[in-house]
């Protein structure tokens, strides 16, 4: 059970609302809407931005799309940015709270939740410290009232503190954590390509890489993919995560 910080969001500007006008193509929302005329009950869309495992990012007329949506069907977006910090290049990083604070009118705020850990952009895993920045005042009393669950110890917190609070040195760790992540991803796709194994295009996540390995199965099965990721564990002792895993066939 990870722990958790529960942050509750400043309260909503009262400018009126100028929303984006969209020159992209609409949001494929093909998936969701059958289920909102269903008897099932949609609760939550949960949003990972930027992508695991494509390693792209959401642009500001899809995100105003989606807060267009959860606001039209009632719904929470839950946006997990825990990758926010590993990108180098463009496209930027843009967060859901920014086209909030750019439109607050585009959507209910209590409806909107991020949530964030340390374990990525810091490398502590072994922390096990989470946030939940929210904008909703109910959610964030039910997590206060259920933190003793989950707490965060006085050493981590102490520890962090001094770390997070500690501007120059948090500054000159996040701008060469992002070299380093940024030299050794085109160093690493590079090599790929020299062997034929393509990359996906605008992908700039750090810690994430989708690679197209099909020239190397055999046949187009599950059982060919799996065979080969286990020849890459055993020979190579590196750990793949499967395309059928995430349903790609």
């Amino acid at each position: 059970l990870r722990s958790s910080l529960v942050h509750r969001a400043p309260p909503p500007r009262s400018s009126a609302d100028s929303s984006p006008t969209s020159t992209a193509p609409p949001f494929n929302f093909s998936a969701i809407i059958p289920l909102l005329c269903s008897s099932v009950r949609v609760k939550s869309l949960i949003l990972t931005n930027p992508s695991n495992p494509l390693g792209t990012v959401l642009d500001r007329d899809t995100l105003a799309n989606l807060l267009r949506f959860a606001d039209q069907h009632r719904i929470h977006l839950v946006c997990d940015e825990i990758y926010s910090a590993t990108i180098s290049g463009l496209p930027a990083f843009v967060s859901i709270t920014g086209v909030l604070e750019e439109h607050p009118n585009i959507c209910d705020r209590d409806l909107v939740d991020i949530v964030y850990n340390l374990s990525k952009v810091l490398g502590l895993p072994g922390f096990r410290v989470s946030i939940v920045y929210s904008y909703n005042d109910e959610l964030v009393l039910y997590n206060q009232q259920m933190s003793s669950f989950w707490l965060v110890s006085s050493q981590t917190q102490c520890l962090l503190m001094s770390m997070l609070s500690d501007e120059e040195f948090m500054d000159a760790f996040m701008k060469e954590s992002t070299r380093r992540l940024a030299e050794r991803r085109m160093a690493f796709t590079a090599g790929l390509a020299k062997v034929g194994i393509r990359c996906l295009e605008g992908a700039n996540v750090g810690l994430l890489l989708w690679t197209n390995l099909r020239p190397l199965l055999e046949e187009g099965t599950v059982d060919e993919e799996t065979k080969l990721w286990r020849a890459i564990m055993e020979e190579v002792k590196l750990n793949l995560s499967l395309g059928s895993s995430f349903h790609c066939a």
